[in-house]
């Protein structure tokens, strides 16, 4: 557990629940969106149907 994974769970979290690109930017402090879109982790999501694709045959 770091800083920037912290960071980058209340950044997702907030963006999850509707929160705008624009605040999680001022939340977190950046001066960029560049920097803000870095911890957002929501299409690091991978669904259980996508898991079950995996077979070993």
């Amino acid at each position: 557990m770091t800083n920037h994974s912290m960071r980058a769970t209340g950044i997702t979290a907030y963006l999850k629940n509707g929160g705008s690109l624009e605040i999680a930017q001022q939340l977190a402090g950046h001066a960029s969106p560049v920097t803000t879109k870095v911890y957002d982790r929501r299409t690091d999501e991978v669904s259980a149907a996508e898991v079950e694709r995996i077979r070993f045959e």
